[in-house]
């Protein structure tokens, strides 16, 4: 494979990962236009959004040379945890994924906190320190802070097997505007970062 062919892979790669990062706003776009109930959109994307975004994490970080691979690979666990935990959540529906009770929501709700942090990782392991990933690095970081404080906050009330629905505006930020800000910078590093 020749370099520039690699490069496309690379880039190809890059923007699929991004794809589970606008979860919410093609579930809310779809709600809206869509005669589908919303509970088989609440599993359907996950499953559909988050297998593409584990295809392309696992080639991003399979083009990448020696030990670079290593801080990728929380991302790429993180995301399988969502597929696993989403597939495995088909007999409970959507409602009883966002803000339900038990290991299998709990567990999800947490992997999607954990996106952020873990792509602070996957951005550091590029072996490209241009601008943009330096920057990209940097926003991710203020993405997962925030991320981070919302575990903190959702964290013992799911250890107390308490409802999270009080919490849920922080995760709704998060999820509409954290992550697709995490999703663009994949994509401006996927087409602007890698070769200045």
């Amino acid at each position: 494979m020749t370099d520039q062919n690699k490069m496309k892979a690379s880039t190809t790669a890059l923007i699929c990962t991004s794809f589970l990062f606008f979860y919410h706003w093609v579930l809310s776009a779809l709600m809206v236009v869509t005669p589908l109930p919303h509970t088989m959109l609440g599993v359907a994307l996950p499953l559909l959004l988050g297998s593409i975004s584990l295809v392309g994490a696992a080639l991003a970080l399979s083009s990448l040379k020696g030990r670079r691979w290593l801080p990728g690979l929380p991302l790429l666990l993180v995301i399988g945890v969502i597929v696993a935990t989403t597939f495995l959540s088909i007999p409970l529906g959507f409602s009883h994924l966002i803000g339900g009770f038990g290991l299998i929501p709990s567990l999800w709700t947490v992997a999607f906190l954990l996106l952020a942090p873990c792509s602070s990782l996957f951005l550091f392991s590029l072996p490209e320190r241009t601008a943009v990933v330096k920057t990209a690095i940097a926003i991710t970081g203020v993405v997962t802070l925030f991320a981070l404080l919302i575990l903190l906050l959702v964290g013992p009330v799911m250890l107390a097997g308490d409802s999270i629905i009080p919490l849920i505006g922080f995760l709704w930020l998060y999820g509409v505007i954290g992550l697709p800000i995490i999703g663009v910078l994949f994509i401006i590093v996927a087409i602007w970062g890698r070769s200045e």
